[in-house]
């Protein structure tokens, strides 16, 4: 008869403080908006994100590939009010 073992299941704590509807360029971003970022074209906005310890701010984004990459909020060059965006 096989034994079964029990795995200590630990709780997940995200470290990093999210805001998924942050102001910029003066809209109110949600999640889905489409954004227009340098260097990476046109993706679909995630969250704000920000590491409380030492400050540092980035964009939570999923590029048309479906990939997710990250990117300074300065980067953001447009703020898309249709959407366009092939999945």
């Amino acid at each position: 008869m096989a034994t079964t073992k029990t795995l200590n299941k630990s709780v997940t704590v995200d470290p990093f403080d999210r805001d998924p509807r942050p102001v910029i360029h003066g809209y109110r971003v949600s999640s889905g908006r489409e954004l227009t970022v340098e260097g990476m074209g046109r993706v679909r906005f995630c969250a704000l994100v920000t590491n409380p310890r030492n400050g540092a701010r980035w964009l939570d984004v999923i590029d048309r590939h479906g990939r997710w990459r990250s990117a300074r909020p300065d980067r953001v060059k447009t703020v898309h009010t249709k959407i366009k965006a092939r999945p």
